[in-house]
């Protein structure tokens, strides 16, 4: 489910943001990082929401399957096809 991946996103990117207050490398007053941290939680509340609904569609039954959906999935197959594994970087397919 691409809302599981994108949460799983928006999660390391909150971790990356606190090591970097706790190596030292950002200052925990810094203004950038408290908007960014506002963005990404924000951005993880949203997607909880939008995966608790796609949940109780599932299990209702009436979960439906619009141009939208599939087009916003491809884009994300796409992108995540070009810019390729987290770890190795990359592209899954050439």
């Amino acid at each position: 489910m691409p809302d599981q991946w994108l949460r799983g996103d928006a999660e390391a990117k909150i971790t990356r943001l606190l090591a970097l207050v706790e190596s030292g490398a950002m200052e925990p007053d810094d203004p950038a990082l408290k908007e960014r941290l506002v963005g990404l939680r924000l951005q993880k509340t949203e997607l909880d929401r939008e995966i608790i609904r796609l949940q109780e569609s599932l299990h209702s039954g009436e979960l439906t399957l619009t141009s939208e959906k599939l087009a916003t999935l491809s884009v994300e197959m796409r992108k995540r096809l070009a810019e390729g594994h987290r770890n190795s970087g990359r592209p899954i397919c050439a």
